[in-house]
């Protein structure tokens, strides 16, 4: 059975100077496709003395990011502490999180409680500003909840909701229920 290879908006990059820091890495594609556009950064080290051992990989915010920097590296033009930096898809993220921005919300609402009727439910408890992924490549949606100085991460496999229905709380749109 082979490996299931999905799309993301991560490149493996080598070629790799031994005196590069992850953060030099990120600040060169953050500068050369423009800022905000690097999402994250790592290189592979030695561990006894954590040198660079030459690749690694960097995630980007969106796939048109991660084709500009292809369609770079294809003309030669990542010249990065006198080394040419060769880039490759990679079918693995750094951070695991939704491919397309679409399906990333932030400060949303999340109210859980229980189904008294069929269509009112009983709020047991509300977190605000809370963090959405929805993941169709992984199957499942993460709720990223703060609470009491701590961050918790809820996930829900898409297998374990029984219904989901586009509601409205209190005269606001864009609220889902979901049934789990």
């Amino acid at each position: 059975m082979g490996v299931e290879k999905r799309a993301t908006a991560t490149l493996r990059v080598s070629n790799i100077p031994q005196s590069a820091i992850a953060k030099d890495l990120f600040d060169f594609f953050d500068s050369l496709i423009g800022k905000g556009s690097v999402f994250a950064c790592d290189i592979f080290s030695e561990h006894k003395n954590w040198k660079s051992r030459g690749h690694g990989r960097v995630q980007f915010e969106t796939l048109q990011d991660k084709l500009h920097c292809l369609s770079l590296s294809e003309q030669g033009n990542l010249l990065f502490k006198g080394h040419q930096l060769s880039l490759v898809s990679s079918f693995d993220d750094i951070i695991a999180r939704p491919v397309e921005p679409k399906c990333r919300f932030q400060d949303g609402i999340l109210h859980t409680g229980l189904l008294v009727k069929n269509d009112v439910m009983q709020v047991l408890e509300t977190w605000e500003d809370v963090k959405t992924l929805i993941m169709p490549e992984r199957k499942c949606l993460e709720f990223w909840v703060s609470h009491a100085e701590e961050c918790y991460r809820l996930e829900v496999q898409f297998g374990d909701v029984a219904e989901a229905t586009v509601c409205s709380l209190e005269n606001q749109n864009s609220a889902l229920l979901l049934k789990v």
